[in-house]
């Protein structure tokens, strides 16, 4: 069978990006990555004890305050391979969670022709989510983070294809429900997906409100099925739905952001650009992105808004931009997604807890996805090279990196 250019970029984007995720996983050594420690101790715990933690018992961690969805399964994985707190379960895990990774890039190529017909967005969806070196290195990783994500994607599939139906029956909306739902029990910012779903049936055109409520509340219906018994099962342990309360007095204290000078909102910005394309943070800044890189990131960011901005304003100024967009709720979703999962993000951050930046790639299909419909053109031809070229240049140079990074008292096995 011969593939077409699109398919061949897909397909190779995909291999290489797993192949790349392998790396990060052998070459990274245990600990290195944010909060590994923390997930690595959590899952041990389910492996160990056959139950979920309580924050602030002995065992437990700041991840305890996360669902069971990827631990579960991760601490039944350690205790089937035998060896749970050996280098040889981390390991095995590491790569087992490296599967997720041409998972991903498939589902986001199914999504993206679900609400586009063009090969060439789905070639380039892939690509990105693909050859990101912020996911591969969490891909390379033990976090709940990717499984989220794809969790995510999933329940965005299922979302785009009920959509399109005006005639689907309030079933197909409680499954949608319930992948949401799952999505929370992995990353509690999945509830993102909930609020962008309900936005979705808001201003959908074409559809009676009586029957757009039917949805709404079949979904909801769906989200609550799933993962509603975690937060009784929070608010009966801790008080609260979180377990915000015992994490503060357990110790546990992350300082909300505060956007008080200039100064702190550039370092926010370049915190941004950083976990885009070569993610520093996410190995505790131990070393700093050469100046080439930087100087590559800050060219290719700015290309990169200025394609968006001209596709909107070109888009608008045709008349376009609404018949693209409310015309098609599969679309509307993508966007509301992308949106609210960056506005829950930031509000989190800022008037909670500040959390890292990459909880806001929950859904990094979708957003690739609208990128590759903005940059259909020769300019955003040109930076969608930019942009790949960047991420596999930054892959390789963050993999042999953190190979080398002397040895850290945080490490799981010192030395």
């Amino acid at each position: 069978m011969i593939l077409r250019t699109d398919d061949r970029l897909a397909v190779t984007s995909a291999a290489l990006g797993t192949a790349l995720a392998t790396c990060y996983a052998l070459a990274g050594p245990p600990g290195q990555p944010y909060d590994e420690p923390a997930h690595w101790s959590t899952v041990l715990f389910y492996a160990l004890r056959h139950r979920m933690p309580e924050l602030g018992e002995p065992g437990s961690t700041y991840e305890s305050q996360m669902g069971p969805a990827y631990y579960s399964p991760a601490g039944l994985l350690v205790e089937v391979l035998g060896v749970p707190g050996d280098r040889l379960g981390l390991y095995g895990l590491r790569l087992v969670g490296v599967l997720l990774v041409p998972l991903l890039a498939w589902l986001t190529h199914r999504l993206a022709l679900a609400v586009h017909p063009d090969r060439g967005v789905a070639g380039f969806a892939v690509a990105a989510v693909s050859l990101s070196p912020l996911l591969l290195a969490i891909g390379g990783s033990i976090q709940n983070d990717y499984l989220a994500i794809v969790l995510a994607t999933v329940a965005l599939l299922q979302g785009a294809r009920v959509l399109r139906r005006p005639e689907s029956p309030a079933w197909r909306h409680l499954v949608v429900g319930v992948l949401i739902g799952l999505a929370v029990l992995a990353k509690v910012v999945a509830v993102s997906l909930l609020a962008a779903l309900l936005l979705t049936y808001a201003v959908q055109r074409g559809v009676s409100l009586r029957r757009r409520a039917g949805w709404a509340a079949a979904a909801v219906a769906g989200t609550a099925l799933s993962c509603g018994w975690w937060f009784v099962r929070n608010l009966a342990v801790y008080g609260d739905l979180t377990g915000a309360a015992r994490m503060a007095e357990s110790g546990y204290h992350f300082p909300p952001m505060r956007f008080s000078s200039l100064g702190e909102v550039q370092s926010w910005v370049s915190s941004l650009i950083s976990y885009v394309f070569v993610p520093v943070e996410y190995y505790r800044n131990v070393f700093s992105t050469p100046a080439p890189l930087r100087l590559v990131a800050g060219v290719v960011t700015l290309a990169a808004l200025g394609v968006l901005a001209a596709y909107v304003v070109r888009t608008v100024g045709a008349g376009r931009l609404g018949p693209a967009l409310l015309d098609r709720p599969d679309r509307v979703l993508l966007v509301s997604a992308v949106v609210m999962a960056i506005a829950f993000y930031l509000a989190y951050s800022v008037l909670v807890w500040f959390i890292a930046a990459r909880l806001a790639f929950l859904t990094a299909s979708a957003a690739a996805i609208l990128f590759g419909v903005a940059s259909r053109d020769r300019a955003g031809d040109v930076v969608r090279v930019g942009v790949l070229g960047l991420y596999v240049a930054a892959s390789v140079w963050l993999v042999l990196r953190a190979s080398s990074v002397p040895a850290q008292p945080y490490w799981i096995f010192p030395g």
